[in-house]
């Protein structure tokens, strides 16, 4: 099992600044399952504005083989202007 920790920064062209976090931890379910989640409360840009995001996720990652891992993830975002967002994933990975 591991933690992850990230300190995220947006500056713009006037040289302001704003900054976040996000914190994710990681754990190894079994030989070729990972589990992970984490929390986010940090800015992101949208249309070349920065709103402040507050997020919420979680998913497996499953090693297929030594080379390919399949993804499922699942989050929730609020965001400071607009409305919330569900996001559900599903990705493939190959290592070479």
């Amino acid at each position: 099992a591991w933690l992850t920790g990230r300190w995220i920064n947006i500056f713009d062209e006037h040289g302001d600044h704003q900054s976040g976090w996000l914190a994710r931890g990681d754990v190894m379910a079994g030989p070729r399952l990972r589990l992970f989640a984490g929390v986010s409360d940090a800015p992101d840009t949208s249309e070349g504005v920065v709103v402040d995001t507050f997020s919420l996720f979680g998913g497996l990652a499953y090693d297929l083989d030594d080379r390919s891992t399949l993804r499922l993830s699942v989050a929730h975002e609020d965001r400071e202007t607009g409305s919330g967002r569900l996001q559900l994933g599903l990705g493939m990975g190959w290592r070479f």
